[in-house]
């Protein structure tokens, strides 16, 4: 009888081991299936200081990112990343569907300008692109569409 109880337990046993490769699988798949994440402003800063190191590249975000509403993207918070410089010009856009539903307001009435604010909640890639020309512009497109036409 001995013999018996033994058996149930290495069962018991490898069930476990088998149990805990299984959700190891699972746990792999679903980090692969996350939804969109990130800061667009973060994932702007993080693409534009490479866009400064690689100029006249359009570079996109890796991913979707999570625009909401009230988000205001101004031309003086990237400042910084252009080191002595007095007054980089950035310019903002957005995929024209963006700014039909009102989803992107300008300030003003140019496609292309220093402050951008988002008046919804949506989900987009970006690509930023910094001049080949001079370092102190750089172009942010909010969209699938391309970088402004003046980033080669």
């Amino acid at each position: 009888m001995m013999r018996g109880q033994a058996f149930d337990t290495f069962k018991l046993m490898i069930a476990a081991v088998i149990a805990v490769a299984i959700l190891g699988i699972l746990l792999g798949i679903l980090q692969q299936i996350q939804g969109p994440t990130g800061d667009p402003i973060t994932t702007t800063r993080d693409l534009m200081q490479k866009a400064l190191s690689n100029p006249g590249t359009e570079l996109p975000s890796a991913q979707k990112l999570s625009f909401t509403k009230g988000t205001v993207f101004r031309n003086t918070a990237f400042r910084s990343l252009f080191g002595n410089v007095n007054t980089p010009t950035i310019y903002f856009t957005c995929d024209s569907t963006l700014v039909v539903n009102g989803l992107c307001i300008y300030d003003g009435a140019d496609y292309s300008q220093n402050i951008l604010t988002i008046d919804g909640d949506f989900e987009s890639n970006i690509k930023v692109c910094c001049s080949a020309t001079t370092y102190e512009t750089c172009y942010v497109n909010i969209g699938t569409g391309n970088v402004y036409n003046g980033c080669k």
